[in-house]
């Protein structure tokens, strides 16, 4: 076995390994599943659910799932640290909700009247995490969100049924939910310089500065193509009292991530900004490109990309809520093989 070779085994066994950790610590987070049928449901389908993904694709995801709940929880994420008016909380989900609900990491974003979201609100939101640049899943894992077919929600909506609430109580709650992800050699490249403290704590060297960027990118474009036909609605006059809390919520929400990409940029390196007067969009263009010429994200390329592609049919539609649940049934339709 040549060097090279050698290497790359060393680093994928220990990055596997790295992955087992960050999963161990944060496995004990998820709600604990109370219902019998729930835990027999389980049991059922988590076989059939994990045989489309390979080793390696599952072990750098969970990874991410991982990642994303520990720096959010770390005060990295989703924080203003200088003015104290906006901070989150970040629990994985259980078995059911993943399954059922589409859903991997549930998140409570706390903001004050003086943050972005002009509010003071627990404002909830959930993420199916992925490292696949395959655009039929891309596609599937942004407009399905739920497998539950007694809930009927929005499009970027999804209901969780074993959400915690900040006072602690488990229980339902409606909620966006995004699907966020960043190619397999951006999760290698964040367990390489990922250290486990001898009180079981991580640090992550390096930055993530790229990574929240995207990540958060992501949720703003799909924030754009959720509200549209919500939008639609309001103008219509034919929203109802209910989508209009969540079409607020999901402004609120979205305040906050533009604010966080709007800081993110300046402290982006230089490859990422080079040529884009920190505009948010050509950042994004470059960093789906890469830093060397290379192939770049393409996990955060086929994201970004599909979300756009899904918006603009959603757009050129006289009726855009019709469209955008059309295109919902017709990826689920897919995502069950027939």
């Amino acid at each position: 076995m040549s060097f090279e070779s050698e290497y790359r085994q060393n680093t994928y066994y220990g990055n596997m390994e790295k992955s087992k950790r960050l999963q161990n610590a944060v496995k004990d987070l998820a709600p604990p599943i109370t219902s019998e049928s729930d835990r027999r449901f389980v049991e059922k389908r988590r076989s059939s659910f994990e045989a489309g993904e390979s080793p390696e694709d599952a072990f750098r995801a969970k990874a991410l799932e991982a990642v994303t709940v520990i720096r959010i929880n770390q005060g990295a994420w989703f924080n203003d640290p200088a003015d104290n008016t906006y901070f989150a909380e970040a629990t994985p989900t259980n078995g059911d909700d993943d399954i059922s609900n589409c859903s991997d990491v549930m998140v409570t974003l706390h903001t004050t009247e003086d943050s972005p979201a002009q509010t003071e609100a627990d404002l909830p939101f959930s993420i199916d995490v992925t490292t696949t640049n395959d655009p039929d899943k891309i596609t599937s894992k942004l407009l399905v969100g739920t497998n539950d077919p007694g809930i009927s929600l929005p499009v970027g909506f999804t209901r969780l049924k074993y959400y915690k609430h900040p006072d602690g109580q488990i229980g339902n709650m409606v909620m966006p939910r995004y699907c966020i992800g960043i190619s397999s050699q951006s999760v290698d490249d964040i367990l390489e310089m990922t250290d486990e403290r001898p009180d079981k704590s991580f640090s992550f060297g390096g930055s993530d500065l790229t990574t929240r960027f995207k990540i958060l990118y992501e949720m703003s474009l799909q924030n754009q193509l959720f509200e549209g036909p919500l939008y639609h609605q309001e103008d219509s006059g034919t929203l109802s009292d209910e989508h209009e809390k969540l079409l607020r919520q999901m402004e609120q929400l979205d305040a906050v991530y533009v604010t966080e990409l709007t800081k993110l940029a300046k402290r982006l390196p230089d490859f990422a900004t080079r040529g884009t007067d920190f505009d948010l969009q050509k950042i994004a263009l470059n960093l789906q490109k890469g830093q060397f010429g290379d192939d770049g994200d393409e996990t955060f390329r086929m994201i970004c990309e599909q979300t756009e592609r899904i918006t603009d049919a959603m757009f050129d539609s006289e009726e855009p809520d019709k469209t955008l649940k059309q295109l919902a049934d017709d990826a689920r339709r897919a995502k069950r093989g027939g």
